[in-house]
Formats: C-alpha cells, sequence, structure tokens
C-alpha cells in the first residue's frame, strides 16, 4: 500500500507563489534566457504588482534608498565650476611632482644629508615664491613675460623640467587654464609626462598672436648694432629671438645671425671666434663685449697719447722760440 502524501499546513499553504522581480528580468517582459514570462492570472497578485514598483535586489554592500522618498536625477555636466576647476589643478600639479620626484629617485639614491621633499612641502615652497599668473583673456598681456618669470620660479625651486609643467599649470587661470587640460586631453595615454620645452613651445604657439610673431621675426632679420654697446644689442637681440625661435632653430644659426649684426668694432674678432665648435651663444656675447671694451680702452689711451704729444709739441716749440729770441738779443747787445 502507497504511503499517503502528507497535506502541507501553515502559513503558506493558500497562498499562491509570488513572481519574484530580480536584475535577471528586463521590463519588456522577456527573459534574457529565452521565453516569456507566464501570464499572472491572480487578480490579487495583478493589484500588488501594478501598485508597487519593482525594487532591484541589491549588490552586495549597496543599500537601496528607500521607496518613498524620490531620488533626484544627477545634474548634468554643464561645466566645471570654480572649485572642481582648482580642485583639478591641484590634482594635476601633485601628479606631475610626484611623477619628477620619481625621476629623481630613479637617476640615483637621495643622500642622507639631504632628505627628499614631500610634495605639499614642495608647493608651498612655489606659492611662497609668489610665481606670475597667466588668464591667456588679456591681448595686452605677453605670453613670454609669463614664460620668463615662470622659468626664474622654478630656477629658484630648482624644479626638473616634469615638475616645472605641473606646477606652471597651477598658474593658469581661465582661458589659460582650459587650454592646458585640452593640452593633457589631446596626449596619447600612456605617453610620459610633458616636459618644460613642450610646454613653453606650445604655449606660445597658442596665446602668441601670429601678427606678433611676424612683426618681431622681421625686426631680427634686419637687427643691426649701430650706436649700441654690444651689451644693448644683445638685449634687443635676446628679446626679439624669442618670438622668432621658428627662424633661429639651433644654437649655430643663433650665434652666427647675432655676430652679422655687430658693429665693425668686434666683428672680425667675433666671426673668427664663431668658427670653435664649442662657442654658444652666452660665449659669444661675453667675447664680443669684452673685445669691444679691450678696443674702446685702447682707442681711449691712444687719444691721450695723441693729445699729450701734441701738448708737449707745441709747448716745446713756444718755449724753444722764446730761447732762441733771447739768445739773439742778448748777443747784440754788448756791440
Amino acid at each position: 500500500m502507497a504511503p499517503r502524501k502528507k497535506t502541507r499546513t501553515g502559513q503558506g499553504s493558500n497562498v499562491t507563489p509570488r513572481v519574484a522581480v530580480d536584475s535577471i528580468i528586463d521590463n519588456a517582459g522577456k527573459h534574457p534566457r529565452g521565453g516569456d514570462i507566464p501570464p499572472i492570472t491572480t487578480p490579487s497578485e495583478s493589484t500588488i504588482l501594478a501598485q508597487t514598483a519593482p525594487v532591484p535586489t541589491p549588490d552586495e554592500g549597496e543599500t537601496n534608498p528607500p521607496i518613498d522618498i524620490p531620488v533626484p536625477p544627477p545634474s548634468p555636466a554643464s561645466g566645471l565650476s570654480v572649485f572642481d576647476r582648482d580642485l583639478r589643478g591641484a590634482i594635476q600639479m601633485l601628479a606631475y611632482i610626484a611623477a619628477s620626484q620619481a625621476q629623481r629617485s630613479s637617476v640615483g639614491p637621495t643622500s642622507s644629508s639631504q632628505p627628499r621633499e614631500s610634495n605639499s612641502f614642495r608647493v608651498n615652497k612655489f606659492l611662497q615664491l609668489y610665481p606670475p599668473m597667466s588668464t591667456g583673456a588679456n591681448p595686452e598681456e605677453d605670453p613670454q613675460d609669463f614664460i620668463d618669470e615662470m622659468h626664474k620660479t622654478l630656477r629658484v625651486m630648482r624644479a626638473t623640467e616634469t615638475e616645472g609643467v605641473g606646477l606652471a599649470s597651477y598658474s593658469l587661470k581661465r582661458v589659460a587654464y582650459s587650454w592646458f587640460v585640452l593640452l593633457e586631453e589631446s596626449r596619447e595615454e600612456g605617453s610620459p609626462p610633458a616636459r618644460w620645452g613642450e610646454f613653453t613651445d606650445a604655449f606660445m604657439d597658442h596665446f602668441l598672436p601670429v601678427e606678433t610673431k611676424a612683426t618681431h621675426a622681421a625686426k631680427i632679420e634686419s637687427l643691426k648694432q649701430g650706436s649700441m654697446s654690444v651689451w644693448e644689442y644683445h638685449i634687443e637681440f635676446a628679446c626679439l629671438s624669442k618670438y622668432a625661435m621658428h627662424k633661429l632653430p639651433t644654437m649655430e644659426a643663433r650665434v652666427c645671425r647675432f655676430v652679422q649684426g655687430l658693429s665693425p668694432l668686434v666683428i672680425n674678432e667675433a666671426t673668427t671666434v664663431a668658427l670653435n665648435f664649442d662657442m654658444n651663444y652666452g660665449k659669444m656675447v661675453a667675447f664680443a663685449q669684452a673685445t669691444e671694451n679691450r678696443k674702446l680702452k685702447n682707442r681711449m689711451e691712444h687719444e691721450s697719447s695723441s693729445k699729450a704729444r701734441s701738448a708737449g709739441n707745441f709747448g716745446g716749440s713756444f718755449g724753444g722760440g722764446g730761447s732762441r729770441s733771447a739768445f739773439r738779443g742778448g748777443s747784440s747787445g754788448p756791440s
């Protein structure tokens, strides 16, 4: 005789099984694994599902907000706020400093007498030097002035080329900083951080007007020393050459153009010295200045001696004539 099936008694004996709502079922009524969802025929169940919004099963470690509390949608990304821009700039600056310190540590061990400075210390040291700021929005603002002043600040800090880019980017505001963000995003993924030379070239190409660059390039092609001293000529040449680096791409080209504009007083000696393979712009300026000073000193000494000889000859002829006249007069007296 077959055993009797026991009848399940209890709370769930007469309750229709409910359809579990989980992430496997999508909103279109289709099961991702294939097949339609069987229709629900129990009225009470349909009413419950119609009145209750499905609550997705939370993942491990997550919590769902209460159903009766509406969750506001995320605000559209209409642009970074001032705080976000400052925060992003600070993060980028610290990333550049960290990369620079990593390069320093890879070059050689740090001396125990000179402990490595922390990122926060480097940033504070940079800000205490009152670095220049650039907005990129003022047409009267000379981008070369910003590069020159920033370069002086970074030299005082003994910053590396990679660290210098990060610190300089923190001094960019408004339009200039937006440009830097685009510059960083345009770099290939995984590429090393930008170096100081790359940053300055890109900065000048973007913020220096084409008309200004063409004007300065034309001036340096026709620049001559003339009545200026070598030092004054160097100052003018250096200011103009910053805007015409595309015409003076190498040290040799820069030295050659500087020598071509020198005065006849020093150009011959400078042309001969320029042929040395180790000659650079700084050495050439020093040599031309020393040659000018030496020749001007020799010229002054020669003119002084010429004047002294002229004065001596004039005085000797005056004195000699008087003595001869007196001698003649004395000799004729007794007769």
